[in-house]
């Protein structure tokens, strides 16, 4: 089931004429950005608190769309993840 944070998003970003094919679509982006936010949460917490930080400064102090910043956010969050399985020799 989708959360009411991402069925707003595709509203707010939709138009009022848009057709509800495009609003599926849209639906099924953020269930999906949505689940992969929730297996960082529950796999990682650390890394969650990290995510969530880049996140709300993209959002507020970049200008940002919620999706936009939570999608570069866990851009960025694997990006740091790889890292640090490098670091430790694990990749």
């Amino acid at each position: 089931m989708l959360p009411n944070h991402a069925k707003e998003a595709c509203f707010i970003k939709s138009d009022r004429d848009v057709s509800r094919t495009h609003v599926l679509s849209c639906a099924s982006m953020n269930e999906k950005l949505f689940h992969e936010i929730e297996r960082l949460r529950f796999l990682d917490p650390d890394l969650y608190v990290w995510f969530e930080e880049r996140a709300a400064i993209m959002q507020f102090d970049g200008g940002l769309s919620r999706e936009e910043a939570e999608r570069e956010a866990l851009h960025l969050a694997r990006k740091k993840k790889a890292s640090e399985r490098t670091l430790r020799g694990e990749a």
